[in-house]
């Protein structure tokens, strides 16, 4: 039974549009920056039998650094026109992810404008190139700086061509499923990398797994269990803010306090009569002279 392949179709036209769209030569750099499955020499097969091509922005890019060290005594025009046309130059970074949005926004090649400036109508090869896009994990911004739109464009586009937004969400989904399986992968530690060991006399390949990932593993379990798996535990407690007693309840005590005062009054009065204690009415004092 044939081996199953380990990119996919799609996988590998985003392979190629990654290599068509850089300068540089070889296939060595791909399978580095971009974490392939495959082999340098597979990705050279692919490359022959589907015919890669370096785009027209990259050629036109390495055309202009070639007349620039040949010719360097033009005159100061010509010299600012070359500096202004190389500084579109592609600069690709070791980091992917920079790699990718200097890809989208820098060196991929624009679509024609009509006379006056105004971008073209949509064209059928959109659905192609926005599903190449999408499998870059670009977003809808940068896509319509790709086709040199308003983003409002690329919403009317989606709308008016369902082709062009079923290319757009399935390249979406492909890219994230991918994601969501490296990353599923790395929770369980089933990520093998190949390393070269010298053996005797001769260079062999071996496989040393890669330990399970525990930010991957917490990132999943937050997102797929959150309930169980959160970072911080909320205590509910209702308190009950009212804590001011009803109407019935304050007449109650006010009166049970007027019940208490009376007693009290009579209880002093009776012993101040025992005693025979008597009180000046104008001056509250005791009369001693009684």
């Amino acid at each position: 039974m044939a081996a199953k392949p380990k990119l996919t179709q799609e996988e590998w036209d985003a392979v190629r549009t990654a290599w068509e769209f850089d300068p540089r030569e070889g296939y060595s750099w791909l399978v580095t920056e971009l974490n392939l499955p495959v082999s340098r020499p597979a990705i050279g097969k692919v490359a022959a039998r589907e015919g890669w091509k370096k785009s027209k922005v990259t050629q036109k890019s390495e055309t202009i650094k070639e007349s620039a060290a040949e010719k360097p005594s033009k005159p100061k025009l010509q010299k600012a026109q070359s500096k202004k046309s190389a500084a579109k130059v592609t600069k690709v970074t070791q980091n992917y992810s920079e790699t990718l949005s200097k890809t989208i926004s820098e060196t991929m090649e624009k679509p024609s404008k009509k006379k006056g400036g105004q971008p073209s109508l949509y064209r059928e090869e959109y659905a192609k190139q926005v599903h190449r896009l999408s499998l870059l994990g670009t977003t809808d911004e940068e896509i319509a700086i790709y086709f040199d739109v308003a983003e409002q464009t690329i919403n009317n586009w989606k709308k008016e061509h369902p082709e062009f937004l079923e290319s757009m969400n399935r390249g979406k989904l492909e890219s994230d499923s991918r994601i969501a399986k490296a990353t599923y992968k790395s929770a369980l530690g089933k990520h093998y990398v190949e390393e070269e060991k010298v053996v005797g006399n001769e260079v062999v390949m071996t496989k040393r797994q890669i330990p399970p990932d525990v930010s991957a593993q917490r990132m999943w379990l937050f997102n797929r269990r959150p309930k169980q798996w959160k970072n911080k535990i909320e205590l509910k407690e209702e308190i009950n803010l009212n804590v001011f007693p009803p109407k019935e309840e304050l007449d109650a005590i006010y009166a049970k306090a007027l019940e208490d005062a009376r007693k009290v009054n009579e209880t002093l009065l009776g012993r101040r009569e025992r005693l025979g204690v008597v009180i000046d009415n104008e001056t509250g004092l005791i009369d001693d002279d009684l």
